[in-house]
C-alpha cells in the first residue's frame, strides 16, 4: 500500500463524507456531492446557513449539516436533485458540541453546551471543554428536527459516539470518564480516564472493538470492554527544546511579556489523532514535538503491521478520510491522497 499525491485545492473544505453511492464535502455555503472514484463534483448545492460539519444516518437515508450557532439542514439521500430543510437554532441548541445517531437511524442525539466561557485572551490554554456550562443531552425522533427530549442524566457530557455493535453510544463526561448509553439507561464503564478531551476514539464494527488512542499508540477493547491489545507506533525518545515554543506550538498558556528562555525534556514525537480508513486500518496523525513536521502512517487492524508512510514538511490540520482518499489541510490549502493497494 502507497499514499499517492491527487490533488490540492485553494482554501479548505470542512467536513468529508462517505456514504455507499458517493462522497460529500462541505465548505462554506456548498454542499457537494463528489465521485467515490474520482473526487469529482457530482452536484453542487448551495447550503446558506454555511455548514461546517455532517453526519449521516447508518441506513444512509438522511444526512444532517451543522452550522456553529445558526442550524441544521436536513437532507433526504434517496431523493435527487439534494433539497436541504433548514432548522434553524432555538436559544438552547447554539453550542452543539458532539452528535450522534442510533444504529436504526430514527434518532440523533446531540450535546449542547447551555454557555460557552467568554472568548479569552490567545494563548491563554483555556479549554471550552472543562468549561462549558449547562450541559444537555438531547434526542430528535427523525425526520423532525422540531421536537425533541432532554436525557436526563448525572453526568456533564461532551461527546458521544456510536457503538453499532452494542446498539448503545459511548458518552464521554466532562471529566473524562466513559459512560455507555443504552435504553435511556446510562452506566459507567471500565475504561480508564481519557488522556485529555478529544483523545481519539475508533469503533471497529468489523471486529467489535473499541480503540482509544494513548501516549505511543492505541489500546484496544473488546465489547466487554476489557483490554485485548495495545500497539505503539512512535518511540519514547526525547529531546530538549524551548519551553516557550513547545508551549506554544502545543497550545499551551505563554506568558508573552515574560519569556521563558530555559529548556525542557519532551517526547521527540506525538501522535495527535488517530481515524479509521475503509474497514481494516487505522490512520496515525504523528509530529514532532514542535510540530513543525507530520507524519502519516497507515496500520493494518488485522495484523497491527505498518502499511505505509507518508511525511509531510508542514503541521497537518484538518485531517478527513472517506473511500480511498485523505484528505487534510495545511497553510490554507487542502491536500487530497489517494491510498492505492499496490
Amino acid at each position: 500500500m502507497k499514499f499517492v499525491y491527487r490533488n490540492s485545492f485553494d482554501g479548505i473544505y470542512d467536513d468529508l463524507l462517505e456514504t455507499k453511492d458517493a462522497l460529500y464535502t462541505v465548505n462554506l455555503f456548498h454542499l457537494c456531492r463528489r465521485n467515490p472514484e474520482t473526487f469529482a463534483v457530482e452536484e453542487d448545492h448551495p447550503d446558506f446557513l454555511c455548514p461546517h460539519q455532517m453526519v449521516a444516518t447508518p441506513d444512509e437515508h438522511y444526512l444532517i449539516t451543522e452550522a456553529p450557532s445558526v442550524g441544521y439542514s436536513l437532507y433526504d439521500l434517496t431523493k435527487k436533485p439534494l433539497e436541504g430543510k433548514p432548522h434553524l437554532f432555538k436559544e438552547m441548541e447554539k453550542h452543539p458540541l458532539s452528535m450522534a445517531f442510533s444504529k436504526d437511524s430514527q434518532y440523533l442525539y446531540v450535546i449542547y453546551a447551555g454557555k460557552l466561557p467568554e472568548s479569552v485572551q490567545l494563548f491563554s490554554g483555556d479549554d471550552p471543554y472543562e468549561k462549558a456550562l449547562d450541559l444537555k443531552l438531547v434526542r430528535y425522533t427523525l425526520p423532525n428536527l422540531d421536537t425533541f427530549d432532554i436525557i436526563d442524566s448525572q453526568q456533564p457530557f461532551i461527546r458521544i459516539r456510536m457503538l453499532p455493535y452494542l446498539d448503545a453510544l459511548l458518552l464521554v463526561s466532562q471529566n473524562l470518564d466513559l459512560y455507555l448509553l443504552k435504553d435511556k439507561k446510562i452506566t459507567p464503564l471500565p475504561l480508564p480516564k481519557l488522556t485529555y478531551d478529544m483523545t481519539s476514539i475508533v469503533v471497529d464494527e468489523k471486529r467489535r472493538h473499541l480503540i482509544i488512542q494513548d501516549r505511543f499508540g492505541v489500546r484496544i477493547y473488546d465489547e466487554e470492554f476489557q483490554e485485548i491489545n495495545k500497539i505503539d507506533f512512535i518511540s519514547d525518545d526525547k529531546e530538549n527544546v524551548s519551553s516557550d515554543l513547545y508551549h506554544f506550538a502545543n497550545e499551551m498558556k505563554v506568558n508573552l511579556l515574560n519569556p521563558d528562555s530555559s529548556e525542557i525534556s519532551v517526547y521527540k514525537q506525538q501522535i495527535l489523532e488517530v481515524l479509521p480508513f475503509e474497514k481494516d486500518y487505522l490512520l496515525i496523525h504523528a509530529a514532532d514535538a514542535l510540530q513543525e513536521n507530520s507524519t502519516l502512517m497507515l496500520v493494518s487492524l488485522e495484523t497491527g503491521k505498518l502499511m505505509a508512510t507518508f511525511p509531510f514538511g508542514r503541521i497537518i490540520e484538518g485531517l478527513m478520510t472517506a473511500g480511498k482518499f485523505v484528505s487534510f489541510s495545511s497553510a490554507r490549502e487542502t491536500i487530497l491522497l489517494e491510498v492505492t493497494h499496490d
